[in-house]
């Protein structure tokens, strides 16, 4: 609840700060320098976007690799303990004979 209140308080902080800039050359040369700030920190953020997702798609493929290696190994595991069980019961079979 504070937080969202605060967020309030903050949106109208700005809009103030912008009526009051706004009215003046000065003012207007502060918010031109705010939003060119904004500007560059959304072309890093969207670069850092970009390469953070190639390196999910590059990752994404060993992990997709990692986990089919991991089923088969589960599998083969699977069969080896089928096979054990198989020989115990053929032992046991041949045991009653």
């Amino acid at each position: 609840m504070i937080t969202k209140l605060n967020q309030m308080q903050s949106v109208e902080e700005i809009h103030i700060e912008y009526d009051v800039l706004s009215t003046t050359e000065e003012g207007l040369n502060q918010l031109k320098e705010k939003m060119m700030k904004i500007l560059g920190r959304m072309e890093n953020e969207e670069e850092r976007y970009k390469e953070l997702q190639a390196e999910y798609l590059a990752l994404k493929k060993y992990v997709e690799i990692a986990h089919k290696i991991k089923k088969e190994l589960e599998d083969a595991k699977k069969a080896s303990q089928i096979e054990v069980n198989i020989r115990i019961s053929l032992q046991i079979i041949e045991f009653a004979l």
